[in-house]
């Protein structure tokens, strides 16, 4: 398929053919009065821009090469309007690689695509590869976290372990302690004390026991006589450091109000 070959080359002559020679030529950005460059060579730049206004020459023709679209304006050698049109060069000069390129693979590397879809895929590589090692060094510090988090809770367990073991040996200590200071007489059998006593104004008996325990007393069980109101009807008092004596406490009632001074009341003492 061929296309049109356009000549470079314009002459520009009157209604008769006659040339217009020293006639002008000047080129404007369409619809101003802006001027647009032209060439002498189809390779361009600065060493072949054309003068503006171009001045034809005795044939009244002039080499024009352009980019894009112009507004044209003709005047004959007197200064004299011959016409003011828009024109085109059809295609750009950032389309014409499209244009002259003998294949479309050429034409695509004279239009640099290629170049930009490289600059594109490099752009997205350098961005994946640091989302990337942004997403590593956060699970690499979430690792390091939960680790640390584990450690710091293992700790706690041991220490937590080591605790209970060291309570539940100081119990077992204790246990040992009173089935050793028990032990010969559980087997005689307990027995009991009872009687009267009076508690003071903050609450407080003492009592000694008219026949002591022969190893410990273990807890005392205290009632008034009668109920006094309808709270205080009986008291549960439990020792742990009693003497086989004797013994000296504070009881409350129940509700942990005060028993009434000097109100007599009943107990009963259980021992070995």
């Amino acid at each position: 398929m061929a296309a049109l070959l356009p000549l470079p080359e314009i002459q520009a002559c009157d209604a008769i053919g006659r040339p217009y020679a020293a006639g002008t030529l000047e080129t404007y950005v369409p619809a101003t009065s802006t001027p647009k460059a032209t060439w002498n060579d189809p390779a361009g730049g600065d060493g072949h821009l054309n003068t503006n206004p171009v001045v034809l020459d005795s044939a009244g023709r002039a080499i024009l090469y352009g980019d894009g679209l112009y507004r044209l304006v003709l005047r004959d050698a007197a200064g004299n309007l011959v016409y003011d049109q828009p024109s085109s060069t059809l295609v750009s000069a950032a389309m014409a690689p499209v244009i002259i390129a003998p294949t479309i693979t050429e034409a695509v590397r004279l239009l640099g695509i290629q170049d930009m879809i490289d600059a594109a895929v490099l752009v997205e590589h350098d961005r994946a590869m640091a989302a990337e090692a942004a997403l590593s060094a956060a699970i690499a510090a979430e690792a390091a976290a939960r680790a640390s988090a584990d450690v710091a809770l293992g700790a706690r367990i041991d220490a937590e372990t080591a605790a209970r073991i060291a309570g539940d040996a100081a119990l077992q200590a204790e246990i040992n302690t009173i089935n050793a200071t028990l032990g010969g007489v559980v087997s005689t059998g307990g027995t009991t004390r009872g009687g009267s006593v009076t508690a003071d104004m903050l609450s407080v008996y003492s009592l000694t026991f008219s026949a002591p325990f022969s190893a410990v007393c273990f807890g005392i069980w205290v009632q008034p006589p009668a109920p006094l109101d309808d709270r205080l009807t009986e008291i549960i008092v439990v020792y742990t450091t009693l003497t086989v004596s004797g013994s000296t406490g504070q009881f409350q009632d129940r509700f942990g109000t005060p028993a009434a001074a000097a109100t007599p009341l009943n107990y009963i003492a259980f021992g070995f």
